[in-house]
């Protein structure tokens, strides 16, 4: 059997911004603007009361002042109005963002780029108009050195300009989770902003994760955060073909299906399993899933499909094998796994009750198991009745319901590898839930004339279940946490007799 490991497409949630802090950030905002508009008027106040007229640079009464008040104050007008045009451009760049609903916030570079322009436009202004200085010099001055420092930093300025493309493209945004391929590696992380310089990821690890603009743009981008909620993951198992595909299906549906009742992949979009191709003697199938990126992390769940694949399949019966060039498997299958002695006999060994049993103990359990198939909603056992059987799950799923206030609800579910009914097959005991089938459903059933047989034989392995059966129950009882391990032993010694009781034997000495 041959494991391989895709990931695929699409998409996960994005962080939203509470109701409480918005307007929190809304008010601070509109703080701002209101304080810059504040400083301004103050300043024409200034201006008005120092130099006789408000605006400061068109007062005719300039040049009896000392140069630092002629020239500080007119431009120190020209810096404040032009902060009021900063915090005016947020302000309103913010509105129209909520305004056009466009569920992110403005692009932070853009942002910076305007307000750089702002700044530009009115320093210039001011030089003009404060020192009586002429912008067309400064203007061709900064052009020349502008195209040499560009030549100079020509890569910085490839990002520059990227980072701006990025800002203004729709389809990334930061908050969403991305794939791409950087020098040869793969890397998947969620955009966590978008500098000047560089783009910056956050990996599954929490590690920051620096690529530069251009090489981004430049770059394959999968995003997995648009358009749905859930990124999508396949895994492929190849498994040779003299294993029934309905069967190999099923008992793979079942594995997507523990993992959906654990909460570790989605439930919606469903889970599902397809064959993806055929090759010589092998099929392999593809198990695809969904997964949140922000509550799991992929590699964690794929790590957990594999080892339930692993576990069901065996349980089932599928033997793992090399698949190698004309390679000849001495126990390849020509009857019906399930049926096979040797499936049962691994499938019964890994069972705790009977793992301290000999090699021929388990063999005789193996052979002398009966094979039962239940349909979809069939009742295994019901609570109350008296038992004298237990069953090992190797195909499909049992729920175990237990009656609250008359009302029937299903509080554990049994998987491929699990059992049920150990209590009641050694002592007889009333089942204490009712078990029914989740679907179509195939077990192994050990019943007490085959536990006769093999107490006859070997009667020292009462003991060993009894202290083994013992050990579990106590597992499950947080009554029995406090026990003492004289107390132990006599919980063993009771057991024992309520075994030996059980199949008809003399009390032990």
């Amino acid at each position: 059997m041959k494991i391989e490991t895709i990931n695929d497409v699409e998409n996960v949630s994005k962080p939203t911004e509470s109701g409480s802090r918005g307007r929190w950030k809304k008010s601070a905002r509109m703080t701002a603007v209101l304080v810059a508009l504040g400083l301004n008027l103050f300043g024409l106040l200034i201006s008005l009361i120092v130099l006789g007229h408000a605006m400061g640079w068109l007062s005719p009464a300039r040049a009896d002042f000392p140069s630092i008040i002629a020239y500080g104050i007119p431009f120190t007008q020209f810096i404040l109005f032009a902060y009021l045009l900063d915090q005016s451009f947020r302000f309103f760049v913010q509105r129209w963002a909520e305004t056009q609903a466009l569920g992110r916030p403005p692009p932070r570079l853009g942002l910076q780029l305007g307000r750089m322009v702002i700044y530009f436009v009115i320093v210039a202004m001011s030089i003009s108009m404060v020192f009586n200085r002429s912008v067309t010099g400064i203007l061709a001055a900064s052009g020349v050195v502008g195209l040499v420092m560009g030549f100079a930093l020509r890569g910085l300025v490839s990002d520059l300009f990227f980072g701006i493309a990025l800002h203004i493209d729709r389809n990334l945004s930061v908050g969403d989770w991305v794939d791409i391929s950087f020098r040869g590696r793969e890397i998947s992380g969620q955009i966590h902003d978008i500098h000047w310089r560089s783009v910056v990821l956050l990996d599954v690890s929490d590690n920051i994760v620096l690529v530069p603009n251009s090489e981004f743009a430049g770059a394959v981008v999968v995003n997995r955060s648009k358009p749905g909620l859930a990124t999508e993951y396949s895994t492929q198992i190849s498994i040779g073909t003299e294993y029934e595909c309905g069967r190999v299906m099923s008992v793979l549906e079942m594995v997507l299906l523990t993992l959906v009742d654990d909460h570790q992949i989605q439930s919606s979009p469903p889970p599902f399993v397809q064959i993806a191709q055929i090759d010589g003697g092998i099929i392999k199938y593809r198990m695809s899933y969904c997964v949140l990126p922000r509550k799991r992390a992929a590699a964690d769940v794929q790590s957990l499909v594999l080892k339930h694949a692993v576990q069901y399949l065996r349980a089932a019966g599928c033997y793992f094998y090399p698949q190698l060039p004309n390679y000849v498997n001495p126990d390849k299958p020509i009857v019906d796994r399930p049926y096979d002695v040797a499936v049962r006999q691994r499938v019964i060994a890994n069972v705790p009750l009977f793992r301290a049993l000999p090699p021929q103990a388990i063999e005789f359990l193996a052979k002398e198991s009966q094979v039962e198939v239940y349909p979809a909603g069939a009742t295994l056992v019901t609570v109350g009745e008296p038992g004298d059987s237990m069953w090992l799950i190797a195909e499909g799923a049992f729920d175990i319901f237990s009656d609250r206030d008359g009302v029937s609800t299903s509080v554990a579910t049994l998987w491929p590898g699990d059992w049920v009914g150990e209590m009641a097959l050694l002592t007889g005991e009333p089942r204490g839930a009712t078990v029914r089938a989740r679907g179509s459903a195939l077990v192994y059933a050990i019943r007490k004339p085959l536990m006769e047989q093999l107490f006859a034989n070997d009667p020292d392995l009462i003991k060993v279940l009894a202290q083994i059966a013992g050990r579990r129950r106590k597992s499950r009882d947080d009554g029995y946490a406090s026990l003492t391990q004289g107390q132990d032993f006599a919980k063993t010694k009771t057991m024992v007799a309520r075994i030996r009781a059980f199949f008809g034997m003399p009390a032990s000495d």
